[in-house]
């Protein structure tokens, strides 16, 4: 009897201690400082026609939600930043990720109202002595402001001047007395920086007069101005296909160089969405039940056209093949590959 006395206490007390121990570890981990990870890119960061684009919620519908979801389910204590906005290319992303100096290029004049004509293009991002791109800010005005120029704050205002025609605009407050910029003034925009981790996607809208080498040199640049610690999403819509880009007599010779040169340059750090999101995209799909419900006649032409690089209409945004802008179905894919990466690189 006394001997199943003590036994019983003896349970009770380490029943008791396992909780308190466990209690003083979910302590500390709660303590922990949370992960601070930035999504930078254009529409397919951001989440073009979902309803949390150009923001990052618990549940949502774009990557950088999904991927905040996914950590947070799986007791990551992170932040994740959506900073995608439609239209950009390379050179503007990255002037937005970190301490790329800009300057202004030719002078800006205000008028009565306080505004500037267009600055698109007239100011510009220097990587290097023989890397210097002009760059627009045509939908990124929140992740900009304030501009600051000799010193001086200023806003920058998207507007409509017709036909669905945006512009940049300069707005000064009534108590600046500027009446011109002068080029070759410094600018410095608003950016969140000293983030944990950095994760870049860039290279969509860019135009035929970027070179890989001048893709790598800006994505690097991205990378050393924020943090060590990175993931670059390479795009899946054959950026290597583009005049100019990158050598080569055939598509395939063209993607080889590409690869060659992007896993030479970053390695681990770079997915190829190119390969793993069509590799990837149905059984991420499938496992998250995106698929459910669907005859076997259907379910077979998904997989038909993946096998083919042909995106399905099941996950894009209205519903239309190939369309670039995914929907949920389709964006869980990128988000599943990037928090895999996130554990292969020892992030997470």
């Amino acid at each position: 009897m006394k001997k199943a006395l003590i036994l019983s206490l003896l349970s009770i007390t380490i029943c008791l201690l396992a909780n308190i121990l466990n209690y003083q570890y979910c302590s500390a981990q709660n303590s922990i400082s949370p992960i601070t990870i930035k999504c930078v890119g254009d529409s397919i960061t951001s989440g073009l026609g979902m309803s949390d684009a150009h923001k990052t919620s618990y549940g949502g519908d774009t990557y950088p939600s999904i991927l905040y979801t996914m950590l947070k389910d799986n007791g990551v204590n992170a932040i994740v930043e959506n900073a995608g906005h439609e239209g950009e290319k390379t050179s503007s992303i990255i002037s937005r990720s970190g301490n790329i100096s800009l300057y202004v290029t030719e002078d800006l004049n205000f008028n009565d109202s306080g505004f500037t004509g267009p600055i698109d293009d007239k100011i510009a991002a220097v990587y290097s002595n023989d890397l210097i791109v002009p760059v627009t800010y045509t939908y990124t005005c929140t992740d900009v402001n304030p501009v600051i120029i000799d010193g001086q704050k200023y806003t920058a205002v998207g507007k409509d001047i017709g036909n669905n025609q945006w512009k940049v605009f300069l707005y000064k407050n009534s108590n600046n007395t500027t009446q011109t910029i002068t080029a070759g003034k410094p600018v410095l925009i608003s950016n969140s920086q000293n983030n944990d981790i950095t994760i870049i996607f860039a290279g969509s809208n860019d135009k035929k007069d970027i070179t890989i080498d001048d893709y790598v040199e800006m994505l690097k640049a991205g990378i050393t101005s924020d943090s060590s610690k990175y993931i670059i999403l390479g795009p899946y819509t054959g950026i290597y296909n583009r005049p100019n880009f990158v050598e080569g007599k055939t598509a395939k010779e063209r993607k080889t160089l590409y690869l060659q040169r992007m896993q030479s340059e970053f390695g681990n750090h770079f997915i190829d969405l190119e390969n793993e999101w069509f590799a990837n995209a149905f059984a991420i799909a499938n496992q998250n039940g995106y698929l459910n419900g669907l005859p076997t006649e259907k379910i077979d032409l998904i997989n038909s056209k993946l096998n083919q690089n042909i995106i399905p209409a099941e996950f894009t945004y209205k519903n239309q093949e190939g369309n670039p802008h995914l929907n949920k179905a389709g964006y869980t894919v990128i988000a599943r590959l990037v928090y895999e990466r996130l554990k292969i690189l020892g992030y997470i």
